[in-house]
């Protein structure tokens, strides 16, 4: 027979056995066990306590600032606000570099235009 394992999964992408059975099972364990939210990769599931939980204060932010959603943290909502905070710099960087690359490949092209105006109008 198979035993029942009483492991909870702050990530239900590590579940061995992935299915409506197993993942209901782990977020009750989680819940009873006083986590309200569980991961699925990088989406946060919450369960609703229905009674106040310390874990919105100041030092909660701190704590999950700059850091990574995984497994050294648990599952957290700041975490994800972080992550997609972190991730809006990342995509505005890109964007400017490249708005940048394409600036400089715009100026380039017409330089090179201009020379060739420049050489035609010389040679004409």
């Amino acid at each position: 027979l198979l035993q029942k394992e009483n492991r909870e999964y702050p990530d239900l992408c590590q579940l061995p056995d992935l299915n409506e059975a197993t993942l209901l099972e782990n977020l009750r364990q989680r819940f009873e066990a006083g986590h309200i939210y569980t991961y699925v990769g990088s989406i946060l599931i919450a369960v609703n306590p229905f009674k106040f939980h310390p874990i919105y204060n100041p030092k909660y932010v701190r704590l999950y600032q700059n850091q990574r959603i995984g497994p050294i943290l648990p599952p957290h909502i700041f975490a994800i606000a972080d992550n997609a905070y972190y991730n809006m710099l990342k995509e505005k960087r890109n964007q400017r570099h490249h708005y940048a690359q394409h600036l400089l490949h715009h100026r380039r092209h017409h330089s090179r235009r201009r020379q060739c105006i420049r050489v035609v109008h010389l040679t004409g």
